[in-house]
């Protein structure tokens, strides 16, 4: 099966006139029928959504979409530039979050508000809530923006961190550190759960001031939901090396 799925990534109509979107027909006209009847189109595509590498197109039988083959430009106007919501990343090091971002659309493909899907983001929604996610080309890094009610957004964005959280997992030697955002700088997020754990202070040196983790925290997970810090170390330190 794995040759016919390179097959259709690398046809030139599907890749680079219709930017990922293949229906049964094109299964057809790409594939040898004594190798791949018919009958085993609906197959060959389960496998590839199994690997996240396409999700079906709504209102459309027999029709998928390719994320990784999406256009690589983002929509005009496709985010707000004067959104001020809640905002994490995934900070990769050195390692190209691309597979992450295009799997993230399959995993989430029924919450794609309209057409704003592009090759490096996507925008969702979630009951009153709506998300920008998108890789950043300046360096490895998936960002996130949720607008919304305040404690909705705060359980959306979890719900999305979740996704990432399942998709980072066969990835064992995969180091990523979860930043948030304090005023011009970016602060690891997990560094802030130990420091409030151990009610230690968090003098920054870049901004010549003491940070208010607490204060910062509040604004991503209410106090009483981190009670149970002593079990979320033990799962960091396993799951974030």
């Amino acid at each position: 099966m794995i040759p016919g799925v390179y097959t259709i990534i690398n046809d030139a109509e599907v890749k680079d006139v219709r930017r990922g979107e293949f229906s049964f027909t094109d299964l057809k006209r790409l594939l040898p029928i004594e190798r791949y009847p018919s009958d085993k189109y609906a197959f060959l595509v389960e496998l590839m959504m199994k690997f996240k590498l396409c999700y079906p197109v709504r209102g459309r039988k027999d029709t998928f979409l390719l994320p990784d083959l999406f256009s690589d430009i983002e929509p005009a106007d496709v985010w707000p530039k004067t959104n001020k919501g809640l905002k994490f990343r995934f900070n990769y090091g050195s390692f190209p979050p691309d597979l992450f971002m295009a799997q993230f659309a399959v995993e989430r493909y029924a919450d794609i508000v309209d057409e704003k899907r592009w090759r490096s983001g996507v925008v969702v929604s979630g009951g009153r809530c709506t998300a920008i996610v998108r890789r950043s080309f300046s360096n490895e890094m998936i960002e996130i923006e949720v607008i919304g009610p305040e404690k909705q957004r705060r359980g959306y964005l979890h719900e999305l961190l979740g996704v990432f959280r399942e998709l980072h997992r066969p990835f064992e030697n995969l180091k990523v550190i979860r930043e948030i955002p304090f005023e011009e700088v970016w602060l690891n997020y997990d560094h802030l759960l130990i420091y409030e754990e151990q009610k230690q202070p968090y003098f920054h040196p870049e901004l010549d001031k003491e940070i208010p983790v607490s204060e910062v925290l509040d604004g991503y997970v209410q106090a009483d939901e981190r009670g149970k810090i002593g079990e979320q170390l033990d799962r960091m330190e396993r799951y974030w090396g």
